[in-house]
Formats: C-alpha cells, structure tokens, sequence
C-alpha cells in the first residue's frame, strides 16, 4: 500500500472488509480468471479504490487464489458505469505510450463467443448498441 493510503477512515476500511468478503466466497474455486480478476477490480473501483491483483497457485489441481493491494485511489464508479466514449479518446491518443503497432487499437480475442461478448456488454436493453 502506497503511503498516501495509510491514512484511510474507517468507514472506508469498512467497505474494503466487505468487498473482501464478497470476494473470499468466490475465491478458492474454479474461475475464468480474466473475468474474475475484472470483477475484483471493478469491486473496489466501485468504493474510491486501485487494486493490483496477483494470482497464486494452490494446493487444489487447477485452482488459484488472488492476492489484492490497493495501489491507489479513484472517483467511485456506480456498478455498470463505464464511459466508452473516454477509453475510445484514450486508447486513440495512446495515453499509454504504447508501441506504434499496438497504439490506436483495443484488440480482442477474435474467438469470443456472443455469450462472452453479452457478458462484457453489460449496458442492457436499452443500450443503443
């Protein structure tokens, strides 16, 4: 934890138990990792938090644990807020400096199927798109 964390209310402590909680239900069992890990990060998003996870093997064939630091903090995100329109602009400016032949480009694993793709898409019915 960075040192500018250190100082943290405990109401803040609280929401951080709790999402921990919810996640150490689902944890020792098996999981597509990259939408767990998503989740885990989305989680804390939510409360004001930047997490880093690390994945451990365990002792059970095929399962792994995460382990969680928080690195940062954020603005809260609602649940199901994402603002497409600002990872377009960021991902198109290459805010990340990326190397020329990755800058300008989200790529995505050409063998996802619709169901994979519905779950990323979470925006609803009413979405537009």
């Amino acid at each position: 934890m960075s040192a500018d964390l250190l100082n943290v209310y405990d109401s803040e402590i609280a929401k951080l138990q709790e999402v921990l909680r919810t996640l150490n239900d689902r944890t020792y069992k098996r999981h597509d990792l990259h939408t767990f890990e998503r989740e885990i990060v989305e989680r804390f998003q939510e409360i004001g938090f930047v997490v880093d996870v690390k994945w451990y093997t365990t002792t059970a064939e095929g399962v792994v644990a995460p382990e969680v630091e928080v690195i940062g903090r954020c603005a809260p995100i609602k649940p199901g807020e994402f603002d497409h329109e600002q990872m377009r602009h960021e991902v198109v400016n290459n805010l990340l400096d990326l190397p020329e032949e990755d800058a300008g480009i989200i790529k995505t694993p050409e063998t996802w199927t619709t169901e994979q793709a519905k779950e990323i898409h979470k925006h609803g019915p009413d979405c537009g798109h």
